[in-house]
């Protein structure tokens, strides 16, 4: 073998060792990829939970000052005479149905155009 056949030799040899670090690196780019993808879509969902974890805090507090507003409106019914709730009852019973009648008939007389 001549010089310029073994320099050729060595030439392709490098040449495919060139290529294959080529594809390793490119293989490399695409697990790259999609790691960062995926880190993307962990975060996202991270944030999600966050998210859902602070709506869940925020229904936590309204239920408890809910509570704490039944248990106050609970002693207040405890200390009221029966009898008089029951009247105040009775006319709240009869204004709502009084209003009911009301929104009953305009809702009627808006389907009818009358107004």
């Amino acid at each position: 073998m001549s010089i310029n056949d073994t320099l050729n030799q060595q030439i392709q040899e490098a040449k495919n060792r060139m290529n294959e670090v080529a594809e390793k690196l490119q293989s490399f780019s695409e697990v790259q990829e999609s790691l960062s993808k995926s880190e993307k879509g962990l975060n996202t969902t991270i944030d999600g939970i966050n998210k859902i974890t602070e709506e869940i805090q925020e229904a936590l507090n309204a239920l408890t000052k809910s509570a704490a507003a039944i248990e106050n409106i609970a002693t207040i019914l405890e200390s009221l005479d029966p009898g008089e709730v029951k009247k105040k009852l009775a006319i709240i019973d009869e204004k709502i149905d009084a209003l009911s009648e009301k929104l009953t008939r305009s809702t009627i007389l808006g389907r009818l155009g009358v107004k």
